[in-house]
């Protein structure tokens, strides 16, 4: 969490300027300064106090929803990856399709696992599989397109990509260069050559919710890993193979 700024900001002076002036103004109307100047002097000290009551007051709201908002944020970020969780993903889902049917603009997303990553955690433990899992999230985070795709973990060691204006063609070289990027790793804590990943492309149908389209990418995901591991395959393919 950022921790928030404590130097105080010009809005304080304004506070005390819309508070100060009022009074001043009253005298100026009267063409002449209080007999006593004492009393000036404790009524700008009452405006300065209410004056900084009111920054002190407007400052700790904006505090505590800086605070609500990062704890939001953190509640929708899985704690290991922090790549999305899983329970934020429908819901950008959702939102994304919404937008992609307005803007009549296409959206593809990118279902992967790790191969063989039990055989890791029977091997080298829960926490070197966990320490495998960091890494990668922070692989995803850096291949996909920086402010335009989301990335999620879905579950163990399978995570999703949404792709806003993408078609299946630019899904799959986006696969392809997460695929690359993961090869790439050499994970310190376990003596292996590389990590591969098992990848699945689909673009949004027509006919198609967001369940559907994820349902879709994890059904047949599970049969591109039966046919061979570490590529690339394309959901509808998939599909009609096992429709047939």
């Amino acid at each position: 969490m950022n921790k928030p700024n404590s130097r105080p900001s010009g809005s304080i002076f304004l506070w005390y300027l819309l508070i100060v002036l009022p009074w001043f103004a009253e005298y100026l109307q009267h063409g002449r300064w209080p007999d006593a100047p004492s009393a000036l002097l404790v009524e700008a000290g009452l405006s300065v106090l209410i004056g900084a009551g009111v920054y002190l007051w407007i400052d700790g709201r904006k505090r505590i929803v800086r605070c609500e908002e990062e704890i939001e944020r953190l509640s929708r970020t899985d704690a290991l990856t922090m790549l999305g969780h899983p329970r934020a993903l429908e819901e950008a889902l959702v939102r994304e399709i919404a937008r992609s049917r307005r803007m009549e603009r296409p959206l593809s997303c990118i279902f992967f696992d790790l191969d063989n990553f039990k055989k890791i955690n029977e091997r080298f433990g829960y926490d070197t599989g966990n320490s495998v899992l960091q890494i990668v999230g922070k692989t995803v985070r850096s291949a996909i397109r920086q402010g335009v795709d989301t990335a999620f973990r879905y579950g163990g060691d399978e995570f999703v990509v949404i792709l806003p204006e993408a078609e299946k063609a630019m899904a799959r070289a986006i696969a392809g260069r997460l695929q690359r990027a993961i090869a790439g790793l050499r994970p310190p804590a376990i003596p292996i050559k590389t990590l591969e990943v098992s990848l699945t492309v689909a673009q949004l149908r027509p006919d198609q919710i967001a369940m559907d389209l994820l349902n879709l990418v994890d059904k047949t995901a599970h049969l591109a890993k039966v046919r061979a591991k570490n590529t690339i395959f394309d959901a509808e393919e998939l599909e009609r193979e096992l429709s047939v």
